[in-house]
């Protein structure tokens, strides 16, 4: 197992000659907080999860990344390695952290879109299949991670969302 493979746990990051992917069992992780939410914990709620966090956190690789889910499985794949990499690291450091998750899950699923303003209103943010249809897509404020966490987050909860950028 590599170092990217150990750190990433229990993301599963395979690489071959001409793309790469990032996936895991998605029913089977952080359960307790879909169903506080009423929600199922599939592939297409991570899907969501995971679309929104990289609008919100990481947009300039929006483009670079597709999914392949399924009810049971979460799979993001790119063919830029650099990109997927990057954002495995970040949502590594989200999946950690309970708070942080639940306020991604809760923005995926419960943000009103319409108070969200894309930063060129001539783009259409691309997004996945699945469930994410439901909210229109996301679109993004162009203002960064502030413009969107609540601020009922604490200081540390900050300090690791800046990290991420």
């Amino acid at each position: 197992m590599s170092t990217l493979q150990k750190i990433l746990f229990p993301f599963i990051f395979l690489k071959t000659d001409d793309e790469c992917s990032v996936s895991f069992g998605g029913e089977d992780f952080k359960g307790t907080l879909f169903k506080d939410l009423g929600l199922s914990c599939s592939g297409y709620e991570w899907e969501q999860i995971v679309n929104y966090f990289i609008y919100d956190v990481m947009p300039d690789i929006a483009e670079d990344v597709d999914y392949d889910c399924e009810s049971g499985m979460f799979c993001i794949f790119s063919k830029n390695y650099k990109a997927l990499k990057r954002f495995a690291l970040a949502f590594r450091k989200v999946w950690d952290n309970e708070t942080l998750l639940s306020i991604y899950i809760k923005k995926a699923f419960y943000t009103d879109v319409s108070e969200l303003q894309p930063a060129n209103p001539s783009e259409t943010p691309k997004h996945g299949g699945g469930s994410f249809s439901a909210l229109s897509g996301p679109t993004r404020s162009g203002k960064g991670v502030s413009s969107v966490i609540p601020t009922c987050i604490d200081g540390q909860n900050k300090i690791i969302l800046q990290e991420l950028l």
